[in-house]
């Protein structure tokens, strides 16, 4: 499996085009405000008062013969004005409904390309994985036995793929953030959070938890926490899916980040810190694994 190039990717997101409201809420994501008396001319205008003497506009028809055209414009002078390349604006405008989880998986020496079987169980250990973190949600304990809530395969039914990203081995997973109204089983947050941002949250939590344990070689002290707390945000499962995502054959340690939802801002900067499971953490993450296991038979 190779990756994508950033062409490649920018080409793709291009040739989708994004509806007009949509992209008017993007840019009010990001401070800009559309001027009302445009509105007559069925066109949007936005101006930012962090970008004096600039607007951004786009027909407010999606049928209009310039639409493409302009938003393709609206893209480019972002992408002047921010710094990014069109390929970061064009992920940010597609999932900025979102909160998303990525995956880079670094091999040393070789980041260009993973064997099929690896790529391909990648996958399905990310669906167990994001599967294991709606269950801490829901229902949090140590170990599940059997992952059968609807709730929890609803959350996986909701997430998407998302193209990788560019000049990396990079799996992208969106969930939208008010896709679920369910109620979550996880004193973390306030009662107005949704349960899509409780589940993510959760999950960054618990891997960040379990990447400074093994750093600090306190696995032990970390056992005894989860074994005394009435909410374990780890589970045996969320362990058994981050060991499924290492290979032997290439010794890859893993990067995961979050990319967090406009729509309901985070204000903690550590959440938006990837996190990294080395090559030799796998093993430890094993033994955090069973130790799970046997703890909640206990």
């Amino acid at each position: 499996m190779k990756p994508l190039t950033d062409a490649d990717i920018e080409a793709e997101r291009m040739d989708k085009t994004i509806a007009p409201t949509d992209l008017r809420d993007f840019l009010e994501s990001l401070g800009w405000r559309y001027i009302e008396r445009a509105l007559r001319d069925r066109r949007y205008v936005f101006e930012n008062v962090s970008f004096p003497q600039r607007q951004l506009m786009f027909p407010m028809d999606i049928a209009a013969p310039d639409y493409q055209e302009a938003t393709c414009r609206v893209v480019q002078k972002l992408s002047e004005m921010t710094g990014q390349s069109n390929g970061s604006i064009l992920s940010r405008m597609g999932t900025f409904r979102d909160d998303v989880l990525r995956l880079r998986v670094l091999v040393e020496g070789n980041d260009r390309e993973l064997p099929l079987s690896f790529a391909s169980l990648l996958i399905s250990s990310t669906e167990k994985l994001l599967r294991a973190a709606a269950y801490t949600a829901l229902r949090p304990q140590m170990h599940h036995s059997r992952l059968v809530l609807s709730e929890a395969a609803q959350f996986v039914e909701h997430a998407r793929f998302d193209p990788t990203e560019a000049g990396s081995l990079v799996l992208r997973v969106a969930c939208p953030i008010n896709a679920m109204e369910v109620q979550s089983g996880l004193p973390l947050e306030a009662s107005d959070t949704p349960f899509v941002r409780q589940v993510m949250l959760s999950l960054q939590r618990a891997l960040s938890g379990l990447a400074t344990a093994i750093e600090a070689d306190r696995l032990d002290d970390l056992v005894h926490v989860l074994k005394y707390s009435q909410a374990p945000l780890i589970s045996s499962n969320l362990c058994e899916a981050i060991c499924a995502m290492y290979d032997d054959r290439i010794g890859n340690s893993l990067d995961i980040g979050f990319d967090w939802s406009v729509l309901h801002k985070v204000d903690d900067p550590m959440l938006t810190r990837p996190i990294r499971i080395q090559h030799g953490d796998f093993l430890r993450v094993e033994e955090l694994r069973r130790e799970l296991r046997v703890v909640e038979r206990d």
